[in-house]
C-alpha cells in the first residue's frame, strides 16, 4: 500500500509526531529533498512569469471557506477560537488561501 508517512520513516525523510498532528519533522536527507523541489519549482514560476508568494500559517475560517478549502480540508487541520475569530492552523507544506490571489489550478504552470 502506498503511504508517504511509511517512505518518510523508511527512507529517513521525516517523521510524525502526535505532539504536532497534521505536520512533519524533516530530517536532513528530507530537507534536502525539500530544498531541491522548492528550487525546481521557483524556476519553473520564474520561467513561467509567475511571481512567489507567502501567507500567514493561521487564518480565519470565512477565508477558507471563501476559497472552499474549508468544506474540502477541515478535517485535516486544527481548529481553534480566540475570542470570536475561528481559526485554522496552516500545514507548511500546503498553500493556504490567499485573498489577492484568484489563479484556477488549470492556469497554473
Amino acid at each position: 500500500k502506498r503511504d508517504h508517512r511509511r517512505l518518510g520513516r523508511e527512507l529517513d525523510l521525516f517523521h510524525m509526531d502526535e505532539h504536532s498532528p497534521g505536520t512533519v519533522f524533516r530530517h536532513p536527507k528530507g530537507w534536502t529533498v525539500w530544498q531541491a523541489v522548492e528550487q525546481y519549482m521557483r524556476a519553473v514560476y520564474r520561467d513561467n512569469g509567475y511571481q512567489e508568494v507567502k501567507g500567514p500559517q493561521i487564518l480565519d475560517k470565512g477565508l477558507w471557506e471563501k476559497t472552499g478549502h474549508w468544506d474540502k480540508y477541515r478535517e485535516q487541520h486544527v481548529h481553534d477560537r480566540i475570542g470570536k475569530a475561528r481559526l485554522r492552523a496552516q500545514a507548511d507544506e500546503l498553500p493556504g488561501p490567499h485573498p489577492d490571489l484568484q489563479a484556477r489550478h488549470q492556469e497554473l504552470p
